[in-house]
């Protein structure tokens, strides 16, 4: 009688698992359509309320493709995984696609979200998780995580249009563009990769040598982001 009891309660106790485990489920999609709506499209719909007849050149998103990505909140719990997303970086927001709607999720309440591009993992961590010489919204591209990391920080500004028609020269589009900085992260303070060379090589402290000797050999153009990666991987193979 003992055996069946026991074997009972197991059983029950599975189930209730499963319930529990179904249910946290369905919260995570049902808080998903909770999420704002987007019915107008940041820039676009700024730009637009401004000069309705305006041409837009660029785009504010890091890529304007759909791709699935796993979400992780700063408020913890389990992450979001599978969900088609791009995100705004002029709006700092998370476009998700639910169903046949497109939400708004807003970057300050996102850790970090990693995603795959054209056949390699990205991820990308909020820029106020680390300490800088001056506060940073957005987000940091990860290019390396070895014991010094390499981030790389998007933003963008909107060019307004300078056409003059007494001289008939200038443009007459808004033009987006993006600027891209490269940080290296010690000790959870992020600070920007040196463009003198000088500088930039005082960043591998006792490994100076070898990373100057590893530049030379490969002719690594530091003007380059995968030439600055190149050497930011070699240096963390030393560790």
């Amino acid at each position: 009688m003992k055996i069946i009891l026991v074997l009972l309660l197991t059983g029950l106790t599975g189930f209730l698992q499963i319930v529990l485990a179904q249910n946290q489920i369905t919260q995570s999609q049902l808080s998903l359509t909770r999420l704002q709506t987007r019915t107008s499209m940041g820039l676009y719909n700024s730009i637009d309320q401004v000069s309705p007849d305006a041409h837009i050149v660029g785009t504010p998103y890091v890529d304007e493709r759909w791709q699935n990505a796993s979400i992780f909140l700063q408020e913890g719990g389990a992450p979001f995984t599978n969900i088609p997303i791009r995100y705004d970086i002029y709006s700092d927001m998370l476009e998700i696609k639910v169903g046949e709607q497109v939400k708004g999720l807003e970057g300050g309440k996102v850790k970090c979200f990693s995603l795959t591009w054209d056949g390699r993992e990205r991820t990308f961590v909020r820029a106020s998780g680390f300490k800088t010489a001056a506060p940073l919204s957005g987000f940091m591209e990860v290019l390396d995580s070895g014991k010094i990391q390499l981030l790389k920080h998007y933003r963008v500004t909107v060019a307004k249009p300078d056409y003059s028609p007494q001289m008939n020269v200038g443009s007459r589009d808004y033009r987006v563009l993006h600027e891209h900085t490269l940080y290296y992260v010690m000790a959870g303070v992020a600070t920007e990769v040196p463009k003198q060379k000088k500088k930039f090589l005082s960043v591998f402290g006792d490994h100076q040598p070898e990373v100057s000797a590893f530049i030379r050999q490969e002719h690594i153009d530091l003007k380059d982001e995968t030439g600055v990666q190149k050497v930011f991987r070699f240096c963390n193979t030393l560790h």
